[in-house]
């Protein structure tokens, strides 16, 4: 899957909810793994927006160990971001 730009399809509504930022912790550990875990509970995304703090060639690197193709929406520092349903918004 490729790596979106905010301004793609499948924007949140983020009204009201919170914005959690969760960091990356140890990349060279389970940390990563464990964020990406997390994220395939779609039902988290009801209740707030989460926005991972870390590297995009960590992810990249996860995406190609894991054999998994899961989106990444990489957010340009801004005012004016989207947040994507679904994806690890970084």
């Amino acid at each position: 899957m490729p790596i979106s730009q905010s301004d793609k399809s499948r924007p949140i509504l983020i009204n009201n909810k919170p914005r959690i930022a969760i960091t990356l912790g140890d990349v060279s550990g389970i940390g990563p793994e464990i964020i990406w875990k997390v994220f395939l509970n779609h039902s988290l995304f009801q209740d707030a927006i989460f926005v991972v703090i870390g590297d995009l060639d960590i992810f990249k690197n996860l995406r190609r160990h894991l054999k998994k193709d899961f989106e990444i929406n990489l957010l340009r520092i801004s005012r004016n971001y989207r947040f994507l349903k679904g994806a690890v918004n970084l």
